[in-house]
């Protein structure tokens, strides 16, 4: 989410900044050397679900019949039956599918030569990037029937992002002249940085459902769940390095120094909470044998409590905002900024204890449309989101919006393809920790799947996501002897 550019740099000077103004600069870098970076994300995305917890018919399956898009599809089971869902974990290399190198070289080419003057030939990073679906453990969906009314449990995984990355190797030195007696004298900033970070930010959620058949061409149900929310994040920045100036070397992180000049940072930060999620929905058969369902989603804002363990330091006269801005206008190294009597000096990043963080998933609106010819059947949706998945912290924001989420089933027998698009936003505000903005991804939509009954009432349902991640799930469900299915 973070721009390339500001990712790349952030890594390589420490990505707490102090700002400067545009002048003659006279800073250069001298070497960069961007070493190994390997990263590995993972992500179980609602856009990756759909489809894989419908309905298994005699003749058809039915993967839009979703309990977790409208609770009204239940209606219809008249024994007992359990659904279990599994996502096998999988990861790709990213470079199979994009030349990073393509991507990654123009940036660092450019912020060099706008402080080289072109001398300096940077050493590229060796990039090992994996993305992919996140497994865990199995879903599942509980259905009691008694009477003409249907009940049950539900558990499950709404959202999951698990991101790690490693970073070895990084290397630089920038230089800078200071006037001293009517001459200027080279200073030299060497820096050394081995990191890593790990991000895991998730959702588990148990809930309750009711529904019932409203005369023999409709269904209504209700759906109640209890989100668990968690963020964790650990960051550790193992940076070394060293002031030059008149042929001496003034090493940071050095005890014995007597003014502060440490440059190592960590971060640690964990919170966690609960929110109430609750799903009004129904179904009617039209005139026609045209079937429309509307679900609607609220959810109520969360309180995640928590705490962060922020050690981070700042060196003064180190500008990296400056390379972001790029141009070469900004000084990297302020001479103005240095005090050539303490060149290591630092400065601890002050910043206000955060007890607490917002928490805010969008309410939904649902519309569903289904027509079937034949074998053949067509369901088209529009998931209309009110509001943004958003965090706020202290005065900090960042946010996903959302608005509009279409999708197209074409379903002949027992196969389907799901095909469909959505338009998403991130917003970030700036602080110490990220760089704002607004950043738009167009996200295509594309998974086939295939359900059928086995024997003994167990019915299996393997679905493949292909965009916008990759992804596997498979879903056994168990004891059902349906009955007035809608469409069939």
């Amino acid at each position: 989410m973070i721009r390339l550019k500001t990712l790349i740099l952030s890594l390589l000077f420490i990505a707490w900044f102090s700002p400067a103004s545009a002048q003659e600069t006279v800073s250069r870098i001298e070497k960069l050397d961007l070493g190994r970076v390997k990263s590995q994300l993972s992500i179980l995305l609602p856009l990756q679900s759909a489809g894989s917890w419908g309905k298994v018919g005699s003749a058809r399956y039915y993967p839009w019949l979703s309990l977790l898009q409208n609770p009204a599809f239940t209606t219809g089971f008249s024994q007992p039956a359990v659904m279990l869902r599994w996502w096998p974990p999988y990861h790709t290399n990213a470079g199979r599918w994009v030349n990073l190198d393509a991507h990654v070289r123009p940036t660092v080419d450019g912020i060099v030569r706008d402080y080289s003057d072109g001398a300096v030939t940077p050493h590229y990073p060796n990039l090992d990037i994996l993305f992919g679906g996140a497994g865990g453990a199995p879903e599942g969906i509980f259905l009691f029937p008694f009477g003409r009314m249907v009940a049950g449990l539900t558990y499950f995984r709404p959202l999951l992002l698990d991101a790690s990355i490693d970073v070895t190797g990084i290397q630089s030195s920038i230089s800078t002249l200071v006037e001293v007696g009517g001459g200027s004298n080279q200073v030299l900033l060497n820096s050394y940085l081995d990191a890593t970070t790990h991000l895991r930010y998730g959702a588990t959620s148990a809930g309750l459902f009711l529904a019932w058949p409203i005369g023999k061409k409709g269904g209504f149900g209700v759906h109640l769940e209890r989100r668990f929310i968690r963020i964790d994040l650990v960051s550790d920045w193992n940076v070394q390095g060293a002031m030059l100036y008149n042929g001496r070397e003034y090493l940071f992180n050095d005890p014995e120094t007597l003014w502060p000049n440490d440059i190592r940072q960590r971060v640690v930060a964990s919170y966690r909470g609960p929110e109430w999620v609750s799903t009004w929905g129904g179904w009617l058969l039209l005139p026609g044998g045209w079937i429309v369902d509307v679900a609607f989603r609220y959810t109520r804002q969360a309180r995640l409590e928590g705490a962060t363990d922020r050690q981070q330091h700042t060196i003064p006269a180190l500008n990296t905002r400056a390379l972001v801005s790029g141009g070469g206008v900004e000084e990297i190294l302020d001479p103005v900024k240095l005090d050539l009597s303490r060149l290591t000096y630092t400065e601890a990043v002050e910043a206000p204890p955060v007890m607490s963080v917002e928490h805010d998933f969008p309410d939904e609106l649902k519309i569903g449309v289904l027509r079937t010819w034949g074998r053949w059947a067509f369901y088209f949706a529009d998931r209309i989101r009110f509001g943004r998945y958003s965090l706020r912290y202290d005065t900090s924001r960042e946010e996903l919006i959302l608005r509009h989420e279409l999708s197209l089933f074409v379903a002949r027998g027992h196969a389907y393809a799901r095909m469909g698009y959505a338009n998403l936003m991130f917003s970030a505000s700036e602080n110490q920790d990220l760089i704002g903005g607004n950043y738009r991804v167009p996200l295509p939509v594309l998974a086939l799947g295939y359900g059928r009954p086995l024997r003994f009432h167990l019915n299996l349902v393997a679905s493949a996501s292909l965009l916008p991640l990759p992804g596997f799930a498979v879903s056994l469900q168990y004891g059902f002897l349906t009955r007035g299915l809608p469409g069939e």
